[in-house]
């Protein structure tokens, strides 16, 4: 158990919160304004919006998600990794872990992917939010019959709830984000695979490229030919590297093998944890949880 790792905060409140923040600092954020075509040439970016307005850049960052329309018309691969996750909110039931605790649970061993138990609050009543995630390119899977099974196991009628449904998009390392005057940053780059996680690595993304785009932009450097060694470079990169690693190794037919060893590798769950929340790690600390998986490894090729 870990304390303190974060609070729980709603999408559309997050979201809101970000949209005023750039406004205060004189953004222009335009609600409700669809992008009809995206052309790119030599000398800039033409947007067409759906009312026939034309905005020329010179440059565009594809920061409009899994399903976004500039990954597709800047001609970028449409990409494998993908996942489905659907979540709605439930009163509390009596199993139920305290509320200030999040669950991640992986029981089910034919699910690649998991369910959730996050708390929340919504109009100011405490419910818990459930969800299903299902990495769709590892086979047939249908994220609302799982959380539908999920629901029922805890007494709880799937029907009496609002399903929300989303697609994700995760990253492929070696795949191209990025082309002459397009920078593809968050989902639309490709985020954590292995778990979804998509909130925290899009901030990490726009952090990144902030300071790389207004270094492009002030010598007219616009080819963008080092962002993916610049995302690779980074902490963010070494991570999703890694995930998707884990994600290769773990669903697939080692997970077997894998899953009894996982409780002796507690000291490379609690880094785990940590760098989700975004809380400073030891290298003592990895270290140690490095050394935890090597041992497991070993005891699991002499098995």
């Amino acid at each position: 158990r870990q304390d303190r790792l974060g609070v729980v905060v709603r999408r559309i409140e997050f979201d809101h919160a970000l949209a005023k923040e750039a406004i205060a600092r004189g953004i222009e954020v335009r609600d409700g304004c669809a992008v009809e075509t995206i052309v790119v040439g030599d000398d800039g970016v033409r947007v067409t919006t759906a009312d026939g307005e034309v905005i020329s850049a010179r440059a565009i960052v594809g920061a409009d998600g899994v399903g976004g329309i500039v990954r597709r018309q800047a001609g970028f691969a449409r990409g494998e990794l993908r996942a489905q996750v659907v979540e709605l909110d439930t009163e509390a039931v009596p199993q139920d872990l305290p509320r200030d605790t999040v669950v991640f649970d992986f029981d089910t061993r034919d699910l690649n992917g998991y369910t959730w138990d996050f708390p929340t609050i919504v109009n100011g009543e405490p419910l818990v939010c459930r969800g299903a995630y299902v990495i769709r390119n590892l086979g047939p899977d249908d994220a609302r019959a799982r959380i539908g099974a999920y629901l029922a196991a805890r007494g709880l009628d799937p029907k009496r709830y609002r399903h929300k449904q989303f697609a994700e998009r995760g990253f492929e390392p070696g795949a191209e984000i990025a082309v002459p005057r397009v920078l593809l940053v968050g989902e639309t780059a490709g985020i954590d695979i292995a778990t979804g996680e998509g909130i925290g690595q899009a901030i990490e993304y726009g952090s990144i490229a902030g300071r790389y785009l207004a270094d492009a932009l002030a010598y007219d450097d616009l080819g963008f030919t080092d962002w993916r060694r610049t995302v690779a470079h980074h902490h963010l990169g070494w991570q999703l590297a890694l995930r998707h690693a884990l994600y290769r190794v773990f669903y697939s037919h080692r997970r077997a093998r894998i899953e009894p060893l996982m409780p002796s590798m507690h000291q490379l769950f609690r880094v785990g944890v940590q760098d989700f929340a975004g809380a400073p790690m030891s290298r003592l600390a990895i270290m140690r949880g490095a050394g935890q998986l090597l041992a497991a490894y070993t005891r699991a090729k002499l098995a």
